[in-house]
């Protein structure tokens, strides 16, 4: 691994324990255990969902009816080099959180 590469992944590694210190830890016993629970709880409001891409894509066209589908949003851009997703009930108010990081 480059100078350079190392840098960037220590910087993303720090995004995320970031992310994890300042809204995830004190609700860790709340966490989803698979796609289809996460994206449900982005359905119910208040929740943000950050999985593999891929493995969202594919809950959310073959898990879930096409109204619900419709209501889940996938942010655009690559925040993680991993191709993590970040799914997101539309309007809501973590999308500022996460884009300012």
């Amino acid at each position: 691994m480059s100078r350079a590469q190392n840098s960037s992944t220590n910087i993303q590694c720090s995004l995320l324990v970031q992310m994890w210190d300042q809204m995830v830890k004190d609700y860790k016993d709340d966490l989803p255990s698979n796609f289809h629970e996460g994206l449900l709880k982005v359905l119910e409001g208040k929740f943000a969902f950050v999985a593999t891409s891929s493995g969202v894509r594919y809950e959310i066209e073959h898990g879930f009816s096409t109204k619900d589908s419709c209501r889940i949003h996938e942010m655009e851009g690559d925040y993680v080099s991993s191709n993590l997703a970040f799914g997101l009930r539309k309007k809501n108010p973590y999308k500022q959180v996460i884009n300012s990081m």
